[in-house]
């Protein structure tokens, strides 16, 4: 019942709410390991976000791999307030992921209709294991974000290892301005990761600032470099 799954849902994640109509099925087998559920949902929220029509199917396979498939019709990450006018969501969006014993692929899609200015894209990732921790691979056609087109490097990547974390010719761009991620994420003393930016207009972040009244206008060209001094988070520009 309903009952059952708020209570269950208050043990493990107490800001979570779903609709009166929510429904949980599944079998759990202990001594294979295998997990089969279904969640269907009109609506869930957690703390500010919204998901409106879920679905969610886990399938455990004989050879052990698991495949995960969520739908969500709209996902509102951020909703409208008193002082902000800004609603910023995903619609249409399909997720689903293949998991084995040292891989896991990844597919992500959304295509916005309703919301004003054309937001749509399709990203898919492969998550491979080695001797040194793992690599993640990122490939898309294409990211539509406010009526602008946006792609990623062909080689990116980023290694997870238990030394931290790094990215690799990790670009994103359109025909005329990008932003590239290289070096590792500061974890220590001698991690240091760039952020270079090439003509990249400030107007993209305008969804994020507008509803607070602020419009921000320009170009950024140049190098941003972060670090640790003294156990404290430093950059240079």
């Amino acid at each position: 019942t309903n009952d059952n799954i708020e209570e269950l849902f208050s043990l493990v994640a107490p800001n979570l709410r779903v609709s009166d109509n929510t429904m949980i099925s599944g079998t759990f087998m202990s001594n294979k390991y295998d997990l089969d559920f279904t969640l269907k949902s009109d609506e869930i929220t957690y703390n500010n976000m919204v998901l409106n029509d879920v679905y969610v199917r886990n399938e455990t396979e004989k050879d052990k791999n698991a495949k995960l498939s969520i739908g969500i019709k709209d996902f509102i990450f951020k909703q409208k307030s008193s002082d902000n006018s800004v609603e910023l969501g995903m619609e249409n969006m399909k997720f689903s992921a293949d998991m084995h014993d040292d891989s896991l692929l990844f597919d992500l899609s959304w295509n916005n209709e309703i919301r004003k200015g054309l937001n749509k894209g399709n990203l898919s990732a492969i998550y491979m294991s080695n001797e040194n921790g793992g690599r993640l691979n990122i490939m898309s056609d294409g990211v539509i974000v406010n009526d602008t087109l946006w792609n990623i490097s062909d080689d990116c990547y980023i290694d997870f290892n238990k030394n931290g974390i790094t990215f690799g010719e990790f670009d994103v761009y359109t025909k005329n301005q990008s932003i590239r991620l290289k070096g590792d994420l500061p974890g220590t003393y001698r991690d240091t990761i760039w952020v270079e930016f090439d003509e990249f207009n400030l107007s993209n972040i305008d969804p994020l600032t507008f509803g607070y009244g602020v419009d921000v206008n320009g170009f950024i060209d140049g190098t941003l470099q972060f670090y640790i001094i003294s156990d404290r988070l430093t950059f240079l520009s």
